[in-house]
């Protein structure tokens, strides 16, 4: 790995940050997210921790976000880069709020295989019952078609001898 020792940048800053945000949000810790990252950035785990540390996780929003609202209090002139920037973030947004468009189609049909699955138990419980009901009735049934042989063999043993 090459360790470099330059300045961080917003990019940087912006790689740092999706790692760690995506690794947390999958449940995963914030040292495989800064193994990643180091990995990503050719930087040193312990520099993309210290980096995190230190500023990134202080934003509240990402670096790029950041990074586009100074730019534009400092230009009176919005550039090509700020609209595309923009326009990624917006992108952005338009998916996580698909996801949580997604997440609540997915909400409700999980409910309704909890009801349908609660409704399967239900059926299969009656079932068994009948299975079993029907199996002692058969074994009772069984069991006086075996009398009645005995009876009726011991009745043909006397009349033979």
């Amino acid at each position: 790995m090459n360790n470099r020792r330059l300045k961080w940048t917003s990019e940087d800053d912006q790689i740092l940050y999706e790692t760690v945000m995506e690794y947390v949000s999958n449940g995963d810790t914030k040292a495989s997210a800064f193994k990643k990252a180091s990995q990503l950035l050719s930087r040193t785990v312990g520099a993309c921790r210290h980096r995190w540390n230190a500023e990134v996780k202080h934003l509240e929003q990402s670096p790029i976000e950041t990074e586009t609202k100074s730019i534009l209090h400092e230009h009176e002139e919005i550039t090509l880069n700020d609209c595309v920037r923009f326009l990624q973030e917006s992108n952005e947004l338009k998916n996580i709020e698909k996801l949580l468009a997604e997440q609540e189609i997915l909400v409700k049909e999980q409910e309704a295989l909890r009801i349908k699955s609660a409704k399967l138990e239900e059926a299969y419980e009656n079932k068994r019952h009948k299975y079993n009901q029907a199996l002692k009735m058969y074994e009772a049934m069984a069991g006086g078609l075996l009398e009645s042989n005995d009876i009726i063999g011991d009745k043909e043993k006397k009349a033979v001898h």
